[in-house]
């Protein structure tokens, strides 16, 4: 992977503090065309790479279905939520600002940041009210996740098989 992509990953943890942070905000209402241009454009590839890894890295078995949110911005970094139903989780993935060959190899310490931070796990991270979050650096509530994973479902659906032997 490139130093642009662990840069914009340490730059969104930096300036985002936390998942709960980026999490936040709510999820906007894009326009469908903006919904389209995210699997026409060029970053996808680094993202639908950096999805396999996750898919791969989790030893997921059969066909991974992922619900990919609207492009969001968070200061100078963009992100995409994405909805995993079978993992029952809610990822944040940096969007990159290229994607070239380079910024398509993803090391572990990527991987390990999407293991752990970048990820809200629904079965334990979720209370249901922002009174119960309570200044919380992880945990976000219900109303707020009803409102990511209905945005992420009318995203862009992908599914993700696993690699062999990975």
């Amino acid at each position: 992977m490139k130093h642009g992509m662990r840069i914009v990953v340490f730059v969104l943890a930096m300036s985002a503090g936390s998942p709960a942070r980026i999490a936040s905000a709510a999820p906007q209402n894009e326009p469908v065309s903006q919904l389209i241009a995210i699997a026409r454009s060029p970053q996808f590839r680094c993202v639908a790479a950096l999805l396999q890894k996750i898919v791969d890295d989790a030893a997921s078995r059969g066909p991974q279905r992922l619900y990919i949110g609207p492009i969001e911005q968070d200061g100078a970094a963009a992100f995409v939520r994405v909805y995993w139903p079978q993992a029952r989780v809610i990822l944040l993935i940096d969007w990159p600002a290229s994607c070239s060959g380079e910024d398509m190899r993803i090391d572990d310490a990527a991987l390990g940041w999407y293991r752990t931070k970048a990820r809200i796990e629904l079965d334990t991270d979720v209370v249901a009210t922002v009174d119960e979050v309570a200044g919380s650096t992880y945990l976000v509530d219900r109303p707020w996740v009803d409102a990511v994973i209905a945005a992420c479902l009318n995203g862009h659906a992908l599914v993700v098989t696993p690699s062999v032997g990975h």
